[in-house]
C-alpha cells in the first residue's frame, strides 16, 4: 500500500500506475536483475549512499521488463530525494 506522499510523488514524476508497485524483490533471478542490483547498490548504503554517476542503458525484446526496471531505478532515485520524470521514447519523438 502506497502512502499519500508517495502517491503524490509518483503522480508528479508521471510514473504510470501499472509500475507503482514494482519492486526489485519481485524480479526473478536473471542477469538483468544482477545488473540492476549492482547499479542500485550504492544508493542502498546507509546514510550517504549516492546515485550512481554511470547511466543505465536498458534494452531488450518486447515484454521483457525494461519499463519495470526503469520504474524501479526511478523510484530508488526518488527515495534518495532526487527527482526524475517518466517519459516514453515515443513521446520524445513527438517533440
Amino acid at each position: 500500500m502506497i502512502n499519500s506522499h508517495a502517491e503524490k510523488m509518483l503522480k508528479r514524476i508521471q510514473l504510470p500506475h501499472i509500475y507503482w508497485e514494482t519492486r526489485l524483490s519481485k524480479v526473478s533471478e536473471c542477469e538483468g536483475k544482477k545488473i540492476l542490483t549492482d547499479w542500485l547498490h550504492p544508493m542502498s548504503l546507509e546514510g550517504s549512499g549516492k546515485i550512481p554517476q554511470k547511466g543505465l542503458y536498458i534494452y531488450g525484446e518486447f515484454g521483457r521488463g525494461k519499463s519495470a526496471a526503469a520504474a524501479i531505478a526511478l523510484k530508488a532515485c526518488l527515495a534518495k530525494g532526487k527527482f526524475g520524470l517518466w517519459v516514453n521514447f515515443s513521446d520524445i519523438c513527438n517533440f
